[in-house]
């Protein structure tokens, strides 16, 4: 029913737009596909990469392989980080029409005291949960609360931090299907008030500047937009040891990696920014610097726009 909706809603509006851009290879693609392809170009974006990934689900989906002969009639293809573009042409996706443009992030000022302090200051006053003193070591995660992610790692992760430093926050920015056992495990831990889930955000921006530093458990093989904010707004980051991080990070240089898995060495390199400020502002220069260079916002818009243009030009012919 969902894909007959949103095809019909293309076609009866199709005069409004000149090509079509979808998110995933799934349902609204096969609907787009099967409404417009022939009017209009159409263009898929595949989301995550690994088990979790699109080229996956339509391994393992009861109607995957029938939308993937559709998807493969796409105009193109748009992969955001190296995994991703390499699983589609593993799939079989014809390589000229398969694109890699990496994810991007608004240029922003990279964090300083004075905004650190203001930021604290500005949440504490929203929501007595967030009120933290100016010298207590505060670590966050923004992004979806999702068993993939592990963030289960942090809860006894976060027990040795504490041992060191009694008054250490850990925040959670985000909803999902994880965020009730993760209350449940913080609860049974007894870190109720050290380790909290937020909930949502409509911007990160405040939350990252108030921080010390930034953790991702998440082993997945994809980069994430989050992780990218962080490194934006100047964070030091402590991230799994996994392809989709290593994309965008070097252990050492701009970040730290740790065994995905492994709550002790998450510690260990918690343990490490907070305890050499030098090494994390360090870090987290690097990081910034990596970011401006690599994933600025403005290039991935250029490309999507250049790809765009090609094919209307196509299109037209």
């Amino acid at each position: 029913r969902h894909q007959r909706a949103v095809a019909r809603w293309l076609a009866a509006n199709r005069e409004c737009f000149n090509l079509v851009y979808v998110s995933s290879l799934g349902h609204d693609a096969s609907a787009a596909l099967g409404a417009v392809r022939k009017e209009a170009p159409v263009v898929l974006r595949a989301e995550r990469a690994g088990p979790a990934g699109d080229c996956a689900w339509q391994l393992a989906s009861r109607t995957g392989r029938r939308i993937k002969r559709r998807a493969m009639k796409a105009d193109a293809l748009v992969g955001p980080c190296r995994s991703i573009h390499e699983e589609l042409i593993a799939a079989g996706y014809p390589t000229p029409r398969v694109h890699l443009i990496p994810h991007g992030t608004p240029p922003r000022q990279a964090r300083t005291p004075e905004r650190r302090l203001a930021a604290r200051k500005c949440l504490g006053e929203c929501h007595t949960e967030l009120q933290i003193d100016p010298v207590t070591p505060l670590a966050v995660y923004t992004g979806s609360l999702e068993r993939r992610k592990e963030l289960e790692l942090l809860v006894p992760a976060w027990k040795p931090i504490l041992a060191r430093w009694p008054g250490a926050r850990l925040w959670l920015a985000g909803m999902g299907p994880m965020r009730r056992p993760l209350i449940d495990r913080i609860r049974q831990a007894g870190l109720q008030g050290r380790i909290v889930p937020l909930g949502t955000f409509d911007a990160v921006d405040t939350l990252l500047d108030a921080a010390d530093l930034f953790v991702s458990p998440s082993p997945e093989a994809d980069v994430s937009l989050s992780l990218l904010e962080a490194m934006a707004a100047g964070l030091p980051i402590v991230a799994a040891d996994s392809l989709g991080n290593r994309e965008a990070l070097t252990d050492g240089i701009n970040g730290l990696l740790f065994r995905p898995g492994d709550p002790a060495a998450l510690a260990t390199s918690i343990h490490r920014l907070i305890d050499d400020p030098d090494l994390a502002a360090r870090l987290a220069t690097s990081a910034h610097r990596r970011v401006e260079t690599d994933f600025p916002l403005a290039k991935t818009v250029d490309a999507h726009l250049s790809l765009f243009e090609t094919l209307l030009e196509t299109n037209a012919l």
